[in-house]
């Protein structure tokens, strides 16, 4: 379920809060950039046999910056439609940082013949140093790969 695999990039996307020695007040008007790479998913075929409304995959990418590996989204998406032409999936993902957590939410949508290009989703809570976090975040995703750009931006 290739498909799934990119949404999942993007899916933890307003995940990552900065790395820094400030508390969670200090994140507002923040932006955070790093890149979502080396997933590893379990898909789940539930419904119909097959990519289907209802399948599932569970995953876990690295968030890394500058080269260095800073920490780990982990998630699930459920796809919701499938059609000819186009796939939505709604994900939830948590980023596990050494100050804290960040949880983000969104619905992934795809044109099957053009492949993944982006993703919008809302932060919608952290713990720890990023604890009342919210803002939005967008993954642009790399081309003929499951790995994908993030800007997160915190109010």
């Amino acid at each position: 379920m290739r498909f799934i695999r990119t949404a999942v990039v993007a899916a933890s996307l307003a995940a990552l809060g900065a790395v820094t020695a400030a508390p969670a007040s200090a994140i507002k008007d923040h932006t955070i950039r790093y890149l979502s790479t080396n997933p590893v998913n379990t898909d789940i075929d539930l419904g119909a046999p097959g990519l289907s409304a209802g399948n599932k995959q569970v995953f876990t990418n690295d968030a890394v910056r500058d080269g260095k590996k800073i920490g780990f989204e982990a998630g699930e998406c459920t796809v919701v439609l499938v059609t000819k032409e186009r796939l939505a999936a709604h994900c939830v993902s948590t980023l596990v940082l050494e100050a804290g957590t960040i949880t983000t939410q969104g619905v992934f949508q795809e044109v099957l013949r053009d492949g993944p290009r982006t993703l919008t989703t809302a932060v919608t809570g952290g713990t720890g140093r990023y604890r009342g976090a919210s803002g939005q975040g967008l993954a642009v995703f790399i081309p003929n790969t499951d790995n994908g750009n993030v800007t997160i931006s915190l109010d």
